[in-house]
């Protein structure tokens, strides 16, 4: 397996654990932010597609807590899948619970663009074979934790310089 090639098998896996660790469970108290949140006035303001946050049950609201700031921008088709996940939510077990809302406050603190970024690699990892997948994170598992954080950082050089080469900005939606 060359290089490039290994990198991006290790790229997808992490993509794809990290967006499946997304869709498993939340935690058991609402998350408190350690970055104040401004007001919500400005996105309340637009016009919101989907369910609004003022009509969830107190369940799903602690559940979705991590993305209250963002619910008013959040399109109704991903909305439906958030509220999918709130409601198993009770039925999880408190570890679950408290790693999915961990990855659902990471979710909430990165850029749209690093979102839009995460989103193309679950993509491209959907359409790597499941048994493929197994494989290449066993690989990846296997390798010293220099290696690996090798991988993340010029993996993140590369995201970066395509960003800024395609002129895309941390503002965007």
């Amino acid at each position: 397996m060359t290089p490039g090639l290994k990198r991006r098998a290790v790229s997808l896996a992490l993509a794809s654990a990290a967006l499946a660790a997304l869709g498993v469970a939340f935690a058991q108290s609402p998350v408190q932010s350690p970055v104040p949140r401004p007001p919500l006035a400005a996105a309340a303001q637009r016009a919101e597609a989907g369910v609004r946050w003022q009509t969830l049950t107190p369940v799903q609201r602690q559940a979705l807590g991590p993305l209250e700031r963002e619910w008013p921008g959040i399109d109704a088709s991903r909305k439906q899948k958030w509220l999918v996940i709130a409601d198993r939510y009770p039925s999880l077990p408190a570890p679950e619970r408290a790693r999915i809302t961990e990855r659902m406050t990471e979710w909430a603190r990165l850029t749209p663009a690093e979102r839009g970024e995460v989103r193309l690699r679950y993509q491209e990892a959907r359409q790597v074979p499941a048994p493929a997948r197994s494989e290449r994170w066993q690989e990846y598992q296997k390798l010293p934790a220099d290696a690996k954080q090798h991988d993340v950082q010029s993996d993140e050089r590369v995201t970066k310089r395509g960003e800024s080469e395609a002129g895309i900005g941390c503002d965007q939606e």
